[in-house]
């Protein structure tokens, strides 16, 4: 009898760096070895590293960033108008409206491309925030795929309503960020168990929380058992986590986690056949499923 596929996706947001951006790591230093720790770890668990960078990243990190493809990985763009240099937006993505969305998402394209000689393809909003303009928006800018929805998230300060969205992936609407759609960007939701909420965050598979029996795990478990339940046409899990964690660091419980987690899914080999992916890996396969 086959195994069910897993489509596995880890992903790691990199905000910038310093005093001026409250979600990133205390310099460029660090960040740059969490990165690098993160995608080697990721390798060497048999997965494949999603690299969701702002352009701040990109310009600080771009060596070190255009050698994630060639080991497999993929390198995105993350949106955050309010760390971009120079420009008049503040805040969140989801707080703006359309035509300020469009402008602050141009010039944080072109200046990735600038860092990395490429336009990205993929694209996170800080904080998973969105309003219902944005994915229309990502696809006017070319993005081919998103990984921004947390089903069950509500925390009004990020703009960050996910109450209701789409659990599994699918082709975002150019109405509504809560509903599935026909714009060309392959949204890829974060795992979460969303009949629950704590603080306003349905628990996710966050690496950073808790440890693989206490957190992960149960949650996997669940999470799979569901998609199965629903019969949704591709099983994936979604980790995140951020440059904040320390995977650089040899005595860091989080390095411990990501350690244990691939372990973790190794042994879910047994009922499931785990596949590494990327988001583009996964929109053409979506693509080719439709």
């Amino acid at each position: 009898m086959n195994r069910p596929q897993v489509f596995v996706l880890f992903t790691i947001d990199c905000e910038t760096a310093g005093r001026g951006s409250p979600l990133g790591p205390a310099d460029w230093d660090v960040s740059g070895r969490v990165i690098d720790a993160f995608t080697t770890m990721v390798l060497n668990g048999g997965y494949l590293p999603t690299v969701l960078a702002t352009p701040e990243a990109t310009e600080a990190h771009a060596p070190l960033l255009q050698d994630v493809p060639a080991g497999g990985g993929e390198v995105g763009l993350l949106i955050h108008p309010a760390t971009l240099r120079d420009t008049r937006h503040r805040g969140l993505l989801g707080g703006l409206p359309s035509n300020s969305q469009a402008e602050a998402v141009r010039i944080a394209v072109d200046r990735y491309a600038g860092h990395l000689g490429r336009r990205p393809l993929t694209a996170r909003s800080s904080q998973f925030s969105a309003n219902d303009d944005t994915f229309a928006v990502l696809a006017d800018a070319g993005f081919r795929q998103s990984s921004i929805s947390s089903p069950g998230r509500v925390i009004a300060k990020h703009h960050a309503r996910w109450d209701g969205a789409v659990r599994a992936p699918h082709f975002a609407s150019a109405a509504s960020r809560l509903e599935a759609g026909h714009l060309p960007v392959l949204e890829i939701p974060v795992t979460t168990d969303a009949s629950q909420r704590r603080d306003g965050v349905a628990p996710e598979l966050r690496i950073e929380t808790g440890t693989v029996p206490e957190w992960q795990a149960p949650l996997i478990r669940a999470q799979l058992a569901r998609q199965v339940d629903d019969r949704e046409s591709h099983l994936v899990l979604v980790f995140v986590t951020t440059t904040r964690s320390p995977f650089h660091d040899r005595s860091d419980r989080v390095r411990r986690t990501l350690e244990a987690l691939t372990d973790f899914l190794e042994e879910l080999e047994e009922k499931f056949e785990m596949i590494p992916m990327t988001p583009g890996q996964l929109h053409r396969l979506v693509a080719g499923f439709s």
